[in-house]
């Protein structure tokens, strides 16, 4: 049974149906057995809300009750990623891949840290890897095409992603980032219009991707209203200092 709602959930959130795949996740999270694959959903949703320190704390929970666990060490990589640690998510990366020497999802993240830091060669190996094993691999095919466009191949970094572009999608970071890159080839090209719109799309998917849940946007006189509440309640003595004087300490702010 709970195999059964772990597909669904997975399903959910593939498909873009991020409310029931968080119920479902939530659900299963709660069972006294819990699947480490369910962690690792949770954690995919909680790095697409940028609640990146409950994402990691969610893959190492899955790691440790399956430290074999291929899903919960690339998660892991993502959110590494999504968060700066390169150096972390490369080790990560290297760890799904010593599992799973074909996966594309960890080539293809190596492919995207190699092309950010300027290894063209490193960047082609791992993105001609990821795509020959998952064609429609958007974060290779940005890799790769960001290496031609700083190789000055702006042509050749078009003919990478166009077949990607024109396939079904639905908004994510991974997306956004391959119409802007589009964009950019495109604007080299000279094709302005086309690049135009490339931008154009990655927007609207941004803004669908970020927009609030419907009935829970916060105005901005409602935000004020929240803020001021909030300090009116708080415990106002607990501000003042009891410490004492700092010797040497400035006598005003410096800003």
């Amino acid at each position: 049974m709970n195999g059964d709602r772990l597909n669904q959930a997975w399903t959910a959130l593939a498909t873009g149906d991020n409310a029931r795949a968080e119920q479902l996740f939530a659900a299963l999270l709660s069972e006294a057995d819990v699947d480490p694959l369910a962690l690792v959903g949770m954690a995919c949703l909680l790095r697409q809300q940028g609640r990146l320190r409950d994402a990691i704390l969610h893959c190492d929970a899955a790691l440790r009750a399956d430290p074999t666990c291929v899903e919960a060490w690339l998660e892991r990589g993502f959110v590494l990623n999504a968060g700066g640690s390169f150096a972390a998510a490369a080790e990560c990366y290297q760890q799904v891949l010593i599992r799973d020497p074909n996966n594309p999802d960890a080539h293809a993240g190596m492919a995207a840290m190699a092309a950010r830091d300027g290894d063209g060669e490193r960047a082609r190996q791992h993105g001609k890897a990821a795509l020959a094993n998952a064609p429609g691999n958007s974060i290779a095919a940005a890799a790769l095409a960001t290496v031609e466009l700083e190789a000055g191949n702006a042509t050749e970094a078009c003919a990478i992603i166009r077949p990607l572009v024109t396939e079904p999608d639905i908004p994510s970071p991974e997306r956004i980032h391959l119409l802007t890159t589009y964009g950019d080839a495109l604007a080299r090209t000279g094709a302005a219009d086309h690049a135009y719109a490339a931008y154009s799309t990655a927007q609207q998917h941004f803004a669908k991707l970020h927009q609030p849940p419907a009935g829970t946007y916060e105005g901005h006189r409602g935000l004020i209203e929240r803020i001021t509440a909030e300090l009116n309640a708080a415990p106002h003595a607990a501000w003042a200092s009891t410490a004492a004087p700092v010797p040497g300490a400035a006598q005003r702010h410096i800003f």
